[in-house]
């Protein structure tokens, strides 16, 4: 999928579409941030912005709805 096709669209949005949620959230859950971030890269996201998403979310897990 190209970034064009995903503009517009949330990260969530990104990672339902792809089909990466299930992923996403299994790898939040066990603080895989290595994982959290390549699935972010896959949803098209740049490595900075993939970093700063899983630091903030795993920084404040509950906000997210995470543990």
């Amino acid at each position: 999928m190209s970034q064009n096709e995903l503009n517009g669209m949330t990260v969530n949005e990104r990672l339902v579409h792809l089909n990466l949620m299930e992923l996403f959230d299994q790898s939040i859950r066990t603080a895989n941030k290595e994982l959290a971030v390549e699935i972010l890269n896959k949803a098209k996201l740049s490595n900075e912005q993939a970093l700063e998403t899983v630091s903030v979310i795993l920084n404040n897990p509950e906000r997210y709805g995470y543990r």
